[in-house]
């Protein structure tokens, strides 16, 4: 087929033309308009819980109320502080500090001042 040709220039137009109606009907499809008019059905039951992949440390609560902090490898002393206004050690400590992922170590002493801690420290941080 050469491109010069008529029956040529009709085929390359008439493709050019499918491909054009077939993104605006996808264009159409995912509008806000009909996705608000067809949308999702909602979840009516939650099916699979997720379990936590952290391993909580209840011993990390006695240490916390013993003013010392002891992330990713490095140990902090409060003396009394904040740990979040103390100097960070390094990086990754401040890093896990931030991360908050000792809050379940926290919660799974089962102790209320370990709980209140958690608050007061979650708290802090907004601060």
């Amino acid at each position: 087929m050469a491109l010069g040709t008529i029956s040529g220039r009709l085929r390359i137009a008439s493709m050019k033309a499918n491909r054009q109606r077939r993104a605006l009907a996808s264009k159409l499809r995912y509008s806000p308009l009909l996705r608000w008019r067809f949308g999702l059905p909602a979840a009516e039951q939650l099916l699979i819980v997720p379990q936590d992949l952290r391993t909580n440390d209840p011993s990390f609560a006695v240490e916390v109320m013993q003013s010392q902090f002891g992330l990713a490898g490095t140990f902090a002393d409060l003396n009394g502080r904040s740990p979040f206004d103390i100097q960070p050690p390094n990086r990754d400590w401040e890093r896990a500090l931030h991360g908050f992922g000792w809050l379940g170590s926290l919660k799974a002493s089962g102790d209320d001042g370990a709980q209140t801690t958690a608050r007061l420290l979650a708290v802090e941080w907004t601060i």
